[in-house]
């Protein structure tokens, strides 16, 4: 049943492209794509099947749901700067849904002031230092990957030196190359990976009432490394 949704979707979503972008993947791209969609899919069912066994608490992780469709619409159009953004988006979610969910105070302030004095440095210590994430072998590379590729988003979206300007003058000049497409989903796959783990390990007694079909599919969409870490808990 859930293979049977995930094909569902992917025809939802081309589409949705089609309809309202006029966008159709090209052909040097559809099993890119396709394992793209599939990896996003997968993340964001795990989000859903916690969020039946546990929703308190859970609106940034449901926020992350809403980014990674901007990522799968940001990324097929070729849009570096709003992709950029979306993937920082993503991250942030993750670091703050972590902390909030162990900070329930802290999470009623921020909803009743709409501000907050935690800052996005706080977080990324806060999910550094967290016991549940050092005790185990690998979550350095995690925490590395995540903390670098925020820092590059950053750097795209600020316009933090020349080298990150996009400098587009009409329209015609956006988009990507194959090549340029072909490491966009390289690098939001290995994110995927990332969050995947961390939300598995920081949710893993609810992660292990998930039905066996959804955890299979789950499973099939991160890389061997971090299936090692996620049975490891």
């Amino acid at each position: 049943m859930t293979v049977k949704f995930l094909k569902k979707d992917l025809l939802d979503v081309k589409t949705q492209l089609k309809k309202q972008y006029n966008y159709v993947v090209p052909t040097t791209r559809v099993q890119t794509f396709c394992l793209l969609h599939k990896r996003i899919f997968c993340l964001s069912d795990l989000v859903y099947q916690l969020n039946n066994l546990d929703s308190i608490r859970m609106e940034f992780l449901d926020e992350l749901r809403s980014d990674l469709v901007h990522v799968l619409t940001f990324v097929s159009l070729g849009f570096k700067k709003p992709l950029a953004l979306s993937i920082r988006s993503c991250i942030e979610d993750v670091i703050r849904h972590i902390y909030y969910k162990d900070h329930p105070i802290e999470f009623q302030l921020l909803n009743e002031t709409g501000d907050t004095q935690i800052s996005v440095t706080s977080t990324f210590d806060y999910f550094n230092d967290h016991p549940l994430f050092k005790k185990f072998k690998g979550f350095h590379m995690i925490y590395d990957h995540l903390s670098n590729q925020y820092s590059e988003t950053s750097k795209l979206i600020h316009g933090s030196s020349i080298k990150h300007f996009q400098l587009s003058k009409s329209i015609s000049q956006l988009g990507m190359s194959d090549m340029e497409f072909k490491k966009q989903t390289t690098d939001i796959g290995k994110l995927i990976d990332d969050l995947i783990t961390s939300i598995i390990i920081f949710h893993k007694e609810h992660f292990n009432q998930i039905h066996h079909e959804h955890k299979t599919l789950i499973f099939s969409c991160v890389s061997p490394t971090h299936k090692k870490i996620i049975h490891r808990i």
